[in-house]
């Protein structure tokens, strides 16, 4: 699984795969305080993606990841600050 929670951190690692978007977004649904480190991850399917666009959380640890870090970082920073402007 390349989904890891430990704690208050929610780990994403090697590729994550469309088949996992699902489950990412039920333990986000389930841990609403949990952060996100993407330092592992190498590369995710746009459902992925989604799921984390859906349901926003802080970024302990960006990707490091050329792409993921170009391209879907910025996205997922917009997203989180979106939402705490909705709740604040």
């Amino acid at each position: 699984m390349t989904i890891q929670v430990k704690g208050k951190l929610l780990k994403l690692v090697d590729s994550c795969p469309v088949e996992e978007a699902e489950t990412l977004y039920e333990k986000l649904l389930d841990k609403p305080d949990v952060k996100l480190d993407l330092s592992g991850c190498q590369h995710m399917h746009s459902a992925v993606l989604q799921a984390l666009l859906m349901q926003p959380r802080e970024i302990k640890r960006p990707p490091t990841d050329a792409f993921l870090k170009q391209m879907v970082l910025p996205r997922l920073e917009i997203a989180w600050r979106d939402a705490q402007s909705d709740h604040g």
